[in-house]
């Protein structure tokens, strides 16, 4: 059958979303490697950071 992608018993799917204040960040992370995905996590972290330290800076 063409296009049958049937999960088995076997297999095993998760889905994670990021939905801030402002909405969902609008990317899909599927068919990331390992590594891929660590180094994504790292640099939204990073850029997370960024963003609380300029809004601390401009509530002073």
């Amino acid at each position: 059958m063409y296009g049958d992608n049937s999960l088995r018993d076997s297999d095993v799917y998760f889905r994670l979303d990021v939905h801030l204040l402002e909405g969902g960040q609008g990317y899909d992370v599927m068919g990331y490697t390992h590594s891929q995905l660590i180094d994504d996590v790292l640099d939204q972290y990073e850029q997370h950071v960024e963003f609380v330290r300029l809004n601390a800076g401009a509530a002073r």
